[in-house]
């Protein structure tokens, strides 16, 4: 990895520690929900995508129920009052195409409003604008977004007199591309030395190497006359006009072909595919307490967006348990960041002590699927998930 993008994923970092936003695997920007909520909910501001190593927006998870609900739940606030953040979201967007964030995806309608579109920025971009990411800190810690959660109550940023940006990029020996101009005006002009032109040697000595070095004249041979060529019967000639034709038939029977659907194999359809698959998994881990009536299974449609696959509907698992406790996996989104996608996992109980907790779906060096279920963010809590971890979460979580 180029060392400057790896000062860029270290200035990431630091503005999500210095500022106290909360840390989303793969990494993340999240303005933290209150702390009774789950460790990985908030709203998030952008990602930094450690494999392309660049910076990322999601708006579209402002926009879903389950974010409308916890803002009411949290700050008492209408949903109809929520929504006015589609001005701050747009111009905090407007703000970061201004430092060189372009746009992707196909646009998200946010609140049913008009399209916004998500932005990127790759790191190598800013290596001769340098100054550009400390306006990014500035706009992370200042947008219109924060002025609503300031306004609410619901978070204001630490250390605003403080800079990220200066720990890492202050010193003159961080600042990899001023350096290098700075150090090619510093260098000082050297004369050149002309070395002296050999003196020739004397004329004795030149013919005799020069006699040495003549290579002797080969003697004279009579040029061999080639046999004539035996006559070769003409192929008749083809008709420019026929061959044209052919060969006008043979494109236009290619460019009528049919072309495969871009979206035969979907992110979605693939998310929505290995969804269904885990469903059918943990019914058959399951089917024991199913068959007994101590377990009912039930699954209902979840509405969700994709900014490349735009609207699709998947499948949420709900397990009714005896004693009034719930189990619901709930498709979150595609893309989470780090992994194809996640799910929540929620145990609702009668006593409303509930659990919750975050599956994702990794693809590993040798492009195999798996399920991992992350209790929090500390790596040696991310396991994978196996029929003997769900007996144990549901060992925990139903007690009598």
């Amino acid at each position: 990895m180029p060392e400057f993008e790896k000062q860029v994923e270290t200035f990431a970092k630091k503005i999500i520690d210095l500022h106290g936003f909360r840390f989303n695997e793969g990494f993340s920007c999240l303005i933290p929900d209150d702390k009774v909520y789950p460790v990985n909910e908030g709203l998030f501001l952008w990602g930094f995508n450690k494999k392309r190593m660049r910076f990322e927006t999601k708006i579209e998870k402002f926009h879903t129920g389950s974010r409308i609900n916890r803002i009411k739940e949290m700050l008492d606030v209408p949903e109809k009052e929520y929504k006015k953040i589609y001005s701050a979201i747009d111009s905090y967007l407007k703000s970061l195409k201004k430092l060189g964030f372009t746009e992707i995806g196909k646009g998200v309608a946010i609140f049913g409003r008009g399209k916004l579109f998500n932005v990127t920025a790759e790191a190598k971009i800013f290596e001769n604008n340098v100054e550009a990411l400390k306006e990014f800190e500035k706009i992370t810690i200042n947008s219109q977004i924060m002025k609503f959660a300031e306004a609410n109550n619901y978070f204001k940023a630490t250390n605003k007199t403080k800079s990220a940006w200066d720990s890492v990029f202050g010193s003159p020996s961080s600042k990899p591309s001023t350096t290098k101009r700075a150090a090619a005006k510093a260098k000082p002009k050297v004369a050149k030395v002309v070395a002296p032109k050999p003196k020739a040697a004397p004329k004795t000595v030149a013919k005799k190497l020069a006699s040495k070095a003549a290579p002797k004249a080969a003697p004279k041979v009579a040029p061999k006359v080639a046999p004539k060529a035996k006559p070769v019967a003409k192929k008749p000639a083809v008709s420019k006009r026929s061959a044209t034709l052919a060969d006008k038939f043979k494109q236009m029977a290619t460019a009528n072909k049919p072309k495969a659907s871009k979206n035969t194999d979907s992110g979605s359809q693939m998310w929505v595919k290995e969804v269904n698959g885990l469903h059918k998994t943990i019914k058959t881990w399951l089917n024991e307490y199913s068959k007994n009536g101590y377990i009912t299974f039930s699954t209902r449609k979840v509405k969700l967006h994709d900014e490349d696959s735009g609207n699709y509907e998947v499948n949420a698992l709900e397990l009714d348990i005896l004693g009034g406790h719930k189990i619901v996996f709930q498709p979150i989104e595609i893309g989470f960041i780090g992994a194809i996608g996640r799910i929540d996992v929620t145990h609702i109980s009668p006593d409303d002590n509930g659990h919750k907790h975050m599956m994702l779906l990794i693809k590993d060096s040798k492009d195999n699927l798996h399920w991992k279920l992350w209790k929090n963010l500390n790596i040696g809590n991310q396991l994978a998930f196996t029929k003997q971890m769900l007996d144990e979460l549901l060992n925990q979580w139903i007690e009598f």
